[in-house]
């Protein structure tokens, strides 16, 4: 998944963008460092490739020959949690699951004796 630096914008065309792209939902540049395969903080130039030319702004639009837009994966979709712990609990009637979620207490009341004055 290819997508901007700065919003997450996802890039579904299959060609690299321009050298003055801009991302349509932030106007920031698409064909920049940050968004670049070889961009990496860690190294001399902030840029992995020993032929390019330094370049000052990394998220200004730049007219490298070796950018390639950086594939990233998808973010894990969200496993949805079961409310029952149990098949058994699952069958069990609504109002029986509604006691149990809530720890209603009216049943009890109603069939402990009233105190009377």
């Amino acid at each position: 998944m290819r997508q901007c630096y700065q919003c997450g914008w996802e890039w579904k065309k299959p060609h690299q963008p321009a050298f003055r792209e801009l991302c349509p939902r932030c106007d920031s540049f698409l064909h920049c460092c940050k968004n670049c395969t070889l961009y990496d903080r860690t190294v001399h130039h902030q840029c992995k490739s020993p032929t390019v030319e330094p370049i000052a702004d990394k998220e200004k639009g730049n007219f490298c020959d070796e950018y390639r837009f950086l594939e990233t994966s998808p973010p894990p979709k969200p496993k949805p949690s079961k409310p029952f712990s149990s098949k058994a609990e699952e069958k069990l009637d609504p109002r029986e699951k509604w006691r149990r979620l809530f720890k209603d207490d009216a049943d009890t009341d109603q069939n402990s004796p009233s105190e009377s004055g």
